[in-house]
């Protein structure tokens, strides 16, 4: 009974910030803009799919259901796009204020962006004391997934700096090598750790090629040169704190989401909001 009413709970957050979206959204509408119609469109998919995931949840199905997870990567897209709309807009206001009839470039709207979730989770994290308590929670699981790798010995250190509790997780492998004469380490072992760097320097390597790849793809698009790279960066940034948000009030963590999926649906906000303001 508590799990379903936990979940209820979750869903009904995810609805209460999703109407605030799509109705903010249709509230500052920019007529002269090709592509509002979809970013409308866009926001007010965001009350059909809360509403389809509350049915679900309604009706019995559980966090780890396809339909639920599947729908937990159409929100974050839709969100993301709702959420960058809606900065732009807000920055544009604001910057009118300051020097009127301005025109917010890609990189200073990218620092505003950036300055703008600094501010909001440094006031998040003191009204509620919940924002690096979290990060700290996806970095335990994250860490305790890839126990005795060095993905996982790399993300236990670092939850050490955001850790509130400063818990402690032992990991084998590489924790045992570092605590041992390294006569004592076997063959076996040798080749566990090697493996386990292997793994983690090709996560680091397709990561980069990903990421830096569709820098380069924008800046050839849209002819923008390096100035696609502030874009990237805000878009990844909103990514993350919109799965953030959803791990610590929604249905589905962060550590459950499909990377890939995620990468995909990070691909798509870029080049929409890149035909946006680059295009």
């Amino acid at each position: 009974m508590g799990n379903a009413t936990a979940r209820m709970d979750a869903i009904d957050t995810e609805i209460a910030l999703t109407a605030l979206l799509a109705s903010a959204v249709a509230s500052y509408p920019r007529p002269g803009l090709t592509l509002y119609p979809l970013f409308k469109l866009v926001a007010g998919s965001l009350l059909v799919v809360t509403l389809v995931r509350r049915l679900a949840i309604m009706n019995g199905l559980t966090s780890d259901h396809r339909l639920i997870h599947g729908t937990t990567h159409l929100l974050d897209v839709a969100t993301d796009i709702s959420v960058l709309y809606l900065s732009y807009i807000g920055l544009e206001a604001l910057a009118g204020l300051i020097w009127p009839s301005a025109t917010l470039s890609v990189v200073e709207y990218s620092a505003g962006v950036i300055t703008g979730v600094y501010v909001l989770y440094g006031f998040l994290e003191v009204i509620f004391a919940t924002e690096l308590a979290e990060g700290e929670r996806i970095f335990t699981s994250v860490a305790n997934k890839h126990r005795g790798e060095v993905l996982g010995v790399a993300l236990r250190q670092f939850t050490r700096f955001v850790s509130q509790s400063r818990q402690t997780t032992v990991q084998t492998t590489l924790s045992q090598y570092y605590d041992r004469n390294q006569a004592e380490v076997t063959t076996k072992e040798y080749i566990a750790i090697g493996r386990s760097f292997i793994r983690f320097g090709l996560t680091l390597v397709v990561i980069i090629i990903g990421y830096s790849g569709l820098t380069a793809v924008g800046a050839w698009l849209w002819g923008s040169g390096w100035t696609t790279l502030p874009l990237v960066v805000t878009v990844l940034l909103i990514s993350g704190l919109v799965r953030l948000w959803y791990s610590n009030y929604g249905l589905i963590p962060v550590e459950e989401r499909n990377g890939f999926v995620t990468f995909a649906g990070e691909v798509a906000v870029f080049f929409l909001i890149g035909q946006w303001l680059l295009g």
